[in-house]
C-alpha cells in the first residue's frame, strides 16, 4: 500500500496531532450513529408528512452512499494504524487505543480486523499470544472452531489471569458484533 512507503508514514506520524483528530472524528461519527437509529417524530400531521416525505428508499440512497465513504476512510484509516511500527509515539496514544478497542465491535469483519491489527502494535504480551485466537473470531470460516477451541474459564489454563483484563472486553466485543450481524441464510429475517 502506498501509505505504507517510509515518505508517507514519516509525515503522517509528523502531522499525527491533526491527523488522528480527523480520525477520532469519524470513529465519534460511527459511534454516535449506533444511538441514533431512530428517526425522530414528525409534528405535521399524518396527511401532510405523507405527502411531503420522500419514499423510504429516495431518503437510504445518499445515506448509503456517506456510510459506504465514511467506512472506506475508516478502513484506510486503520491501515495506516497498522503500518505505524510506534504507536505509542502517537499524540494521544491512549485515546487511540480506546477508539480501535471500540472499533472491534464494528460490525463490518475487515474493520473489525484490522482494529485488532493496530492493537496488535502495541505489543502488549497477552494480545501477541492470542491474536491467532482474536484474528480467528472475526473469521467467517474459522469463527465456529475458534469459538470451540478459545476457553476463556479461568481452570483452562488458556487465559491466563493477567490476561483477562485486556482480553475479555475484546472478545466481548467481537462476539456481540458477530451475533448482531446479520449474515448468511436466514440474516434477513427480523430477529
Amino acid at each position: 500500500r502506498c501509505l505504507a512507503r517510509p515518505p508517507l508514514l514519516k509525515l503522517a506520524l509528523d502531522q499525527s496531532a491533526r491527523l488522528l483528530d480527523w480520525f477520532h472524528s469519524i470513529v465519534d461519527e460511527w459511534a454516535s450513529g449506533l444511538m441514533d437509529d431512530t428517526e425522530p417524530l414528525s409534528e405535521d400531521t399524518p396527511g401532510d408528512a405523507a405527502a411531503n416525505e420522500p419514499s423510504r428508499s429516495e431518503r437510504a440512497a445518499p445515506e448509503d452512499e456517506v456510510d459506504k465513504r465514511r467506512q472506506r476512510l475508516l478502513v484506510e484509516w486503520l491501515g495506516l494504524l497498522a503500518a505505524v511500527e510506534a504507536p505509542r509515539r502517537l499524540d494521544d496514544p491512549t485515546r487511540v487505543y480506546a477508539q480501535l478497542t471500540r472499533l472491534t465491535g464494528h460490525p463490518d469483519p475487515s474493520i473489525q480486523q484490522l482494529s485488532i491489527y493496530a492493537l496488535l502494535r502495541w505489543q502488549q504480551p497477552a494480545m501477541q499470544r492470542h491474536r491467532d485466537n482474536l484474528a480467528g473470531l472475526v473469521s467467517a470460516k474459522k469463527f465456529r472452531e475458534t469459538l470451540t477451541l478459545f476457553s476463556v474459564d479461568a481452570d483452562s489454563g488458556q487465559l491466563l489471569a493477567e490476561e483477562r483484563p485486556l482480553l475479555l472486553p475484546l472478545v466481548t466485543r467481537i462476539l456481540f458484533a458477530q451475533l448482531t450481524r446479520r449474515v448468511g441464510r436466514g440474516g434477513t429475517k427480523s430477529s
